[in-house]
C-alpha cells in the first residue's frame, strides 16, 4: 500500500539517503584506497576488522544527529545537522584528495573514527543543553 509521506517524513528521508551516498562514498574511497596500499595475502585479518569497525563506528554515530534532526526544531534541528554537515565535508575532502594523490590521507580511517567520537560528544552535550534549558522554561 503506497502512503503520502508528510514533510517531516521526507526531510528525514532525504538526509538518511544522503547519509546512504556518503556511507557508499567513503566506500569507495576506502576500497580505492586498500587498492593503493597494495595488500598482501599474509595481511592480519584485523586490519580487515578495524575497517569494519571504523565504518560500523561512523554509520552509527551518524545516526544519532538523524534522530535528533527527526524530533528537534528550529535552532536545535540545525544544531543536530552541523555534524552531518561536517562529515559531508570532511568525507569529500578526503575522498578527492585521494583521487588526486593516492599517498593523500594516509590514516583517513583515524579521521573517520575522530570525527565519530567528536560527534558523540558534541550531541551529548547538545541533548544535555537542550534538555537543560527546556527545564528553565517549564519552571518559569
Amino acid at each position: 500500500m503506497i502512503t503520502r509521506f508528510k514533510n517531516k517524513e521526507k526531510k528525514f528521508l532525504q538526509l538518511t539517503g544522503a547519509l546512504v551516498f556518503t556511507t557508499f562514498s567513503i566506500s569507495s574511497a576506502c576500497a580505492q584506497g586498500l587498492n593503493s596500499i597494495a595488500i598482501s595475502s599474509d595481511e592480519p585479518i584485523w586490519v580487515y576488522v578495524i575497517i569494519g569497525f571504523v565504518l560500523a563506528t561512523l554509520a552509527c554515530s551518524a545516526a544519532l544527529p538523524l534522530a535528533a534532526i527527526r524530533q528537534w526544531s528550529g535552532a536545535w534541528k540545525v544544531c543536530a545537522v552541523s555534524p552531518l554537515i561536517v562529515l559531508a565535508v570532511w568525507a569529500g575532502v578526503i575522498i578527492t584528495a585521494k583521487q588526486l594523490d593516492q599517498n593523500a590521507h594516509p590514516l583517513w580511517m583515524l579521521e573517520l573514527f575522530s570525527w565519530s567520537m567528536l560527534n558523540l560528544i558534541f550531541m551529548v552535550t547538545a541533548m544535555t543543553a537542550k534538555r537543560t534549558f527546556e527545564k528553565s522554561r517549564a519552571e518559569i
